[in-house]
């Protein structure tokens, strides 16, 4: 009895120490499952680390997101940014399975619900990206303010629009609608300090070129 305890203890530490040696990166790969596998590598470039372009990425995904949950909502089809650009063009005979593949995030429809969820965890990934960048300096900080800017108008987009179907939202939608509307709330809210601190970098910046260069 006493050597099958000390067999089922030796079996649960094992069990115990693989799990310690799991690399952080597996369990930050479930959080990043509402990203297509495209933008994820479009973060993982040396450019898509650098705050202005990562700012301007997470905008355009999380536009996209919102985009297509307000088309479910009012039954417009939202066909990306580029559609009017793109038009399909018709072509004569059998189209191969490759070409008939949708797009990783129109595979499936998706409930308002769903698109809406997804959002929330944008918005959150902005916010994270938008404290930690808050606390570096830039030697030059114009392309981050103008992405800042860019991202602060999508947000008073999309606040405008929450605010006008607020009254529209199912009982089972209301929960996610509710914590997507606070979290944009207070990611507004940090935007737009960040972009007043910025521009105060900025005039400071100047008035030290310009005490410099006065100077004998």
């Amino acid at each position: 009895m006493r050597k099958k305890l000390f067999s089922v203890l030796n079996a649960s530490c094992l069990v115990l120490a693989s799990l310690s040696v799991i690399p952080a990166q597996f369990f930050l790969a479930q959080e990043d499952d509402y990203l297509t596998d495209k933008e994820i590598e479009q973060l993982r470039t040396e450019e898509g680390k650098e705050p202005p372009e990562r700012i301007r990425l997470l905008t355009q995904f999380l536009n996209a997101r919102f985009e297509h949950a307000r088309s479910v909502k009012t039954g417009t089809p939202y066909l990306g940014k580029d559609a009017k650009e793109k038009s399909p063009v018709k072509k004569k005979g059998p189209v191969s399975d490759e070409k008939k593949e949708a797009p990783p995030d129109t595979q499936a429809p998706k409930s308002f619900k769903a698109w809406m969820a997804g959002y929330l965890k944008c918005l959150d990934e902005i916010s994270t990206n938008v404290d930690d960048f808050s606390t570096v300096r830039l030697l030059e900080p114009k392309p981050y303010l103008k992405a800042l800017k860019s991202l602060g108008e999508s947000l008073e987009e999309h606040q405008k629009w929450l605010v006008e179907i607020q009254d529209k939202v199912d009982r089972p939608e209301k929960e996610v609608f509710d914590d997507a509307r606070d979290a944009l709330r207070d990611l507004f809210g940090d935007v737009r300090s960040n972009i007043d601190e910025l521009n105060r970098q900025i005039e400071a910046m100047k008035e030290s070129k310009k005490s410099k260069s006065s100077s004998p």
